[in-house]
């Protein structure tokens, strides 16, 4: 069991990283070596004593990855410093303290599913501390303690989130309400791509025109 909290600011930067155990980073659209690398160098300017170990989002040699897990198993290491994939099913019976960095940064983007994903990622993401006798704690550290993903996540509460977005998604047409058809331009040059993105879409608003039921955005 864990108990969980959402911090707003950035207080977890400056006075909460001596003391966590794991900080993955909730990063989509920002470079995450750059958001851990900041936390090993706090991490290891305040507590140098301490064994901090770095679990990469992906990795071409998977027997690192089993190496740094058997380390983590036998309590070599003090700090665990990862991306996303720290949430992803690893069962660590002596961590006790998670952290999050950046937690809202999922919601950018745009991406109707943003709210979703980042409440998936960070229910699964408190899961990890407190899984055997020792309880948990869960610090969240956001720019949008308000947010309702947010919220919903630091209440460990699926309901509550499934209703909030159900009718946030109603109220603004997105599905299951209504069907969606997503257009994605790439080009390696990127004007290229969103003047060939704008002369589509509106072509698509000439033929949709006194069509019942069709937008185009």
């Amino acid at each position: 069991e864990s108990h969980v909290e959402a911090l707003g600011g950035r207080a977890l930067y400056s006075a909460r990283l001596d003391s966590l155990f794991l900080a993955p980073s909730a990063t989509t659209g920002r470079d995450q070596a750059d958001i851990t690398g900041l936390i090993g160098q706090y991490a290891h300017g305040n507590e140098p004593s301490h064994h901090v170990a770095y679990l990469p989002a992906m990795t071409g040699r998977p027997w690192r990855t089993q190496e740094l897990v058997r380390r983590i198993e036998s309590r070599e290491v003090d700090l665990i410093i990862g991306t996303q994939i720290v949430a992803k099913g690893y069962h660590f019976p002596y961590l006790t303290l998670v952290g999050v960095v950046d937690a809202d940064l999922g919601l950018e983007g745009g991406d109707l599913r943003a709210a979703e994903r980042t409440f998936q990622l960070l229910v699964q993401v408190a899961g990890r501390a407190g899984r055997a006798e020792r309880p948990g704690r869960v610090i969240i550290q956001t720019l949008q303690p308000e947010d309702p993903a947010i919220l919903a996540a630091a209440a460990g509460d699926v309901d509550r989130f499934f209703e909030e977005e159900l009718a946030r998604r109603a109220a603004l047409g997105y599905p299951p309400f209504r069907r969606l058809a997503r257009l994605l331009f790439s080009h390696e040059h990127r004007q290229y791509a969103g003047d060939e993105a704008q002369r589509l879409a509106g072509e698509l608003r000439t033929l949709a025109a006194g069509r019942p039921g069709v937008e185009v955005l």
